[in-house]
């Protein structure tokens, strides 16, 4: 009878999917004492998969269990679970959709928007808010150019310089 959860189901989690296959071999057969390669692959998180590992027990302690379901997932899991938990979530935001009073609903955790094209004077109470240091060549306008590239998480940027024209 097939379990809900597959072979692995012990390591299901709340806070987030994983996805894999379970793998036992044999090995040593021209011994008296079998052996075995416990294996688990997979990935996660499953609904938008970023990082995919591999984890094979060689020689399990077959008193402890030697399925890859038994020994091997479980690492997977611990591997997963520390990732998972260092991960920052991503998320864009773009300056256009921004009015300066919506700032306290970004936090440093999001990504730097492009301030190609927007007033300086509309971008400078943004990197302010979260402690930037903002060097400007030029003295009003438009920024024409940024020194950290869009996409770069803000908790990573400490100065920035910004031109405008």
């Amino acid at each position: 009878m097939k379990k809900k959860w597959g072979t692995a189901h012990n390591i299901k989690d709340e806070n987030f999917k994983i996805s894999g296959k379970t793998g036992t071999s044999q090995i040593n057969y021209n011994t008296e004492s079998i052996e075995y390669n416990s294996s688990f692959v997979g990935y996660f998180p499953s609904d938008r998969p970023k990082y995919s590992c591999v984890v094979v027990i060689n020689k399990p302690n077959k008193e402890i269990g030697y399925y890859g379901a038994t020994v091997a997932a479980p690492v997977f899991k611990k591997i997963a679970k520390r990732v998972f938990n260092g991960m920052l979530i991503e998320k864009s935001i773009s300056l256009s959709n921004l009015k300066i009073h919506q700032v306290d609903k970004i936090s440093k955790t999001d990504k730097l928007p492009n301030f190609k094209g927007h007033e300086l004077m509309d971008v400078l109470p943004f990197l302010e808010n979260f402690g930037i240091e903002v060097k400007v060549i030029g003295s009003k306008g438009k920024v024409t150019s940024q020194s950290i590239l869009p996409g770069t998480f803000i908790d990573q940027i400490n100065e920035i310089t910004l031109k405008v024209s």
